[in-house]
């Protein structure tokens, strides 16, 4: 093994021990207070970001938690629920964009602050500079998967 690569693999697997775990925990414990699953807090979450609402196909890429199933079941359902709606967009009567409804943001709502009480006592034993500085890192290295930027060409 080259020089690093030992600490390296030992970050990723670090990483992918407490991913899986968290987010089950996380999805176990919206489920249990809000009859509602980690993907739908992302979707809602992603949809309280956007006030003009998304398209299906933009929201879905948006959603950090994979989706086993097929994003027009799901908003489909979320709609019989009078969570989010569909409506033509402004700019452009064509696209159809995805809004939250008053009942889906007081949902959302209610649930990002158990959401963030939650994440603060999952992560209380880790001093906030050693939060930060990991932020960091794995921020570096989310830019670093995505690729260099784009150069521009000299004019």
């Amino acid at each position: 093994m080259k020089r690093g690569q030992k600490e390296s693999l030992r970050l990723w697997l670090e990483l992918a021990r407490i991913t899986l775990p968290m987010s089950r925990e996380m999805d176990k414990m919206l489920r249990n207070r809000f009859g509602q699953s980690l993907v739908r807090f992302d979707l809602l979450s992603q949809l309280a970001r956007h006030a003009d609402g998304l398209p299906v196909r933009q929201l879905a890429g948006l959603l950090l938690a994979s989706t086993s199933g097929n994003i027009s079941t799901l908003l489909d359902r979320m709609i019989a629920e009078n969570l989010v709606e569909r409506r033509p967009a402004e700019a452009d009567r064509r696209v159809i964009c995805v809004h939250l409804t008053p009942k889906g943001r007081a949902l959302f709502n209610d649930m990002a602050v158990v959401h963030a009480e939650w994440i603060a006592r999952q992560l209380a034993t880790v001093p906030a500079s050693e939060q930060r500085a990991t932020i960091a890192m794995l921020s570096d290295l989310r830019a670093n998967l995505a690729g260099p930027p784009a150069r521009k060409l000299a004019s």
